[in-house]
């Protein structure tokens, strides 16, 4: 039986959508920045809406495709070749803000463990350092532009 795994995390930043957007772009690019344990990534194909790229962590190595949309402020990381799951990751600024009037940051995840492995680590405490890393570096941008 294959054990899915959701969860989801917000927290309002206080930055800019414009900043907050150039940040999660560029953690789709350069997710060392971002996540902690990454070593390095490689771009394997890149199309004009999605890239395939292979990262390097500290304990394995991950494929996966990532989509950009400009247009609602999502993107995809599409679990390809991970060890312990396959599914997918969506990192997005929500289309209401905040009630104080700022951008909502949301990651959220939707994984099912793979038959072959061992007992799935819970990443959530991963997925909400990185969240909180992209927020602590939009204000940070955001602050130096005024």
């Amino acid at each position: 039986m294959m054990m899915k795994t959701r969860a989801s995390f917000s927290t309002p930043v206080q930055a800019s959508v414009e900043t907050l957007w150039s940040v999660l772009k560029d953690k789709a690019e350069n997710p060392g920045r971002y996540v902690p344990g990454f070593i390095g990534s490689e771009v394997l194909e890149r199309n004009p809406d999605n890239m395939l790229c292979r990262l390097h962590t500290d304990r394995f190595d991950i494929v996966e495709r990532i989509t950009v949309d400009e247009d609602n402020h999502v993107v995809y990381f599409d679990l390809l070749d991970h060890p312990d799951v396959i599914g997918l990751l969506i990192n997005k600024i929500e289309k209401e803000p905040s009630v104080d009037g700022y951008p909502i940051l949301s990651y959220a995840y939707d994984w099912q463990q793979r038959q072959s492995s061992g007992e799935a680590d819970d990443m959530s405490d991963i997925i909400q350092n990185a969240l909180q890393r992209a927020k602590e570096i939009a204000e940070k941008q955001e602050e130096d532009k005024q």
